[in-house]
């Protein structure tokens, strides 16, 4: 089965909708509740299918936040992999596991490729701090900005 064709699976629309209904119709970035939502993979795991996660590992955002998200993401991984290139001289190795994924048809290549990377430099305890902490502080923004709806949308999507 397909990545896409996973998303159009019964248990993952299930999944979405809980999530949606939790962040209450709304982008958690920007606080939008009138654009296409997206329930975004805060990771990805290599084997797991994308209704296998736990709540904490899911978010709402809006199209345009999912957007410079993904951007964002894009960008971290090839600043990442440059640096370990650099820096610690393991290009061919590196380059090597990229082509292994790639032959595997991974579409989302970067994500697993950093979570692979993360599980051999990262202690587990690490991550699950470090995404504790990513929701811990939306959720405190999310509370800072709750009468500021429509301006934090404007600078970020460019409304008027």
């Amino acid at each position: 089965m397909t990545y896409s064709e996973k998303l159009k699976d019964p248990r993952w629309q299930k999944k979405r909708l809980k999530i949606l209904e939790r962040d209450e119709f709304s982008c958690q970035q920007c606080h939008c509740d009138e654009d296409t939502l997206n329930v975004h993979h805060v990771l990805y795991r290599q084997d797991a299918d994308p209704w296998d996660y736990d709540e904490s590992e899911l978010i709402t955002l809006c199209k345009y936040c999912h957007e410079e998200e993904s951007k964002k993401f894009k960008k971290s991984c090839d600043d990442f992999l440059y640096t370990i290139k650099t820096k610690f001289k393991l290009s061919s190795n590196i380059d090597e596991l990229n082509r292994a994924f790639e032959k595997l048809k991974i579409s989302h290549i970067y994500d697993v490729f950093i979570f692979v990377l993360s599980r051999q430099v990262l202690d587990q305890s690490n991550v699950d701090n470090a995404i504790r902490k990513y929701f811990d502080s939306i959720k405190k923004e999310s509370k800072k900005r709750e009468n500021g709806k429509s301006t934090k949308r404007e600078r970020l999507h460019g409304d008027s």
